[in-house]
């Protein structure tokens, strides 16, 4: 017994040696002629997961991309419910969670946004998912409005496919974007299933707050990121993490965050510091222990959303949200539109400002807004068609008034 712990022991520090002297990405080899470069959050678990893999090598649930034989929208949608059919969180100890059937055929299910013009560089991650509409299967974009902010509303979709030396390329367009939510709905053609795969979607998503995900993006060119996360703070508009890492580049954005099953409950948006907003402690104080120490947090954007921009295209104004507050319906804000901030007037003739942040939800503000001896409480909105305008809200009188500012007149010349 005490010579089999021996040599096991020299096992382990031959493997730890050759990690220490190794450092590249781990490398999930769904065929040997289709690598597919995934970075993690841990390093050492990225080395000896790469070691280990070496021996065992993967499940092959690699689906090669044939253009002899492209997909419909309806055999891409078939092809990844299949997929996921067979989709579970694998977790291990020496190495971040797994989802093989995702993992081995990440390059089609993950694309980067460009602008539609030369030279322009790539400014953050999208993905594909479907819809049915009388009996039609059709495809869609999705990215952060941040990133569609950047890009325009003319896009470049671009699919990077180991084995093939120049990529797939598809023009898109920015639909609809939702400034509250973050989320920007993009127009695809249907012949992007001759090489993208959509994912299966969970709008139900957050049920049950401290879920465990992985967020998936791309981490530069040719090569994605994962990230392990636990969900701490659910919402209609954010969802909050844990952040395991800070400094992921930009273009990591408009990737989506999956749960065991391997459904996309979400977008990554970014990570910062909870010291950027108010309500730390409030923070804090609503979240498990383990997640109010860090300074950082992950935000991501519930996959619902993209259900309430899809009922606005095919219907404008039908998803317009209510805004409630003190007991009061204030009025109702577009998809377009969010608060930027609100004043309140109290009772001893003070008066504060509370600007947005990322906490803020149309259902419970006033579980982040002092409305203690409130009496009058200014809205302000902004973004969409109208342009900016105002809710006076007096609550003594539960009134409320909306304010659109004057057209100005034209200068005499």
């Amino acid at each position: 017994m005490k010579k089999i712990f021996i040599s096991f022991f020299l096992l382990l520090t031959s493997v730890l040696a050759q990690a220490q002297l190794q450092d590249l990405p781990l490398v999930l080899r769904a065929s040997k002629v289709n690598p597919v470069v995934l970075h993690t959050n841990n390093g050492l678990s990225q080395r000896l997961s790469r070691l280990i893999s070496q021996t065992f090598q993967n499940r092959s649930y690699y689906v090669p991309l044939s253009l002899s034989a492209p997909l419909s929208p309806q055999q891409a949608v078939d092809v990844s419910q299949q997929l996921f059919s067979r989709a579970q969180m694998n977790t291990f100890i020496w190495k971040t969670p797994q989802i093989e059937p995702l993992e081995q055929n990440l390059p089609r299910f993950l694309f980067t946004v460009s602008a539609k013009k030369k030279s322009s560089p790539v400014l953050g991650t999208g993905f594909v998912f479907a819809t049915q509409e009388e009996g039609k299967t059709y495809l869609w974009g999705a990215t952060t409005a941040s990133v569609a902010a950047k890009a325009g509303k003319n896009v470049y979709l671009t699919f990077q496919i180991p084995g093939y030396e120049q990529p797939f390329s598809f023009p898109a367009q920015v639909l609809m974007q939702s400034r509250s939510g973050n989320i920007a709905l993009l127009k695809v053609p249907q012949e992007i299933s001759h090489v993208a795969l959509p994912v299966q979607l969970d709008t139900s998503f957050p049920s049950d707050n401290y879920q465990n995900v992985l967020a998936y993006g791309l981490a530069r060119e040719g090569d994605f990121y994962k990230g392990g996360h636990s969900i701490f703070f659910g919402g209609t508009e954010r969802l909050l993490g844990n952040a395991p890492e800070t400094n992921l580049p930009q273009i990591y954005s408009g990737g989506f965050v999956v749960n065991a099953q391997g459904k996309t409950i979400g977008l990554y948006n970014r990570s910062y510091s909870i010291r950027e907003f108010d309500k730390t402690d409030w923070f804090k104080a609503n979240s498990p222990r383990w997640a109010s120490q860090p300074d950082y947090v992950s935000e991501f954007i519930p996959a619902r959303q993209l259900t309430f921009l899809l009922k606005e295209y095919h219907s404008p104004h039908s998803a317009a949200r209510v805004i409630l507050f003190g007991g009061v319906r204030v009025g109702k804000m577009a998809v377009d539109e969010t608060i930027s901030h609100i004043l309140i007037y109290y009772a001893d003739q003070s008066l504060k400002r509370w600007d947005r942040t990322p906490l803020w939800s149309l259902d419970h503000l006033e579980e982040f807004i002092d409305i203690k001896d409130a009496q009058k409480v200014i809205f302000f909105i902004e973004g969409g068609e109208q342009g900016s305008y105002r809710y006076v809200l007096d609550l003594p009188n539960h009134t409320s008034t909306k304010i659109t500012p004057s057209p100005k007149k034209p200068k005499k010349r």
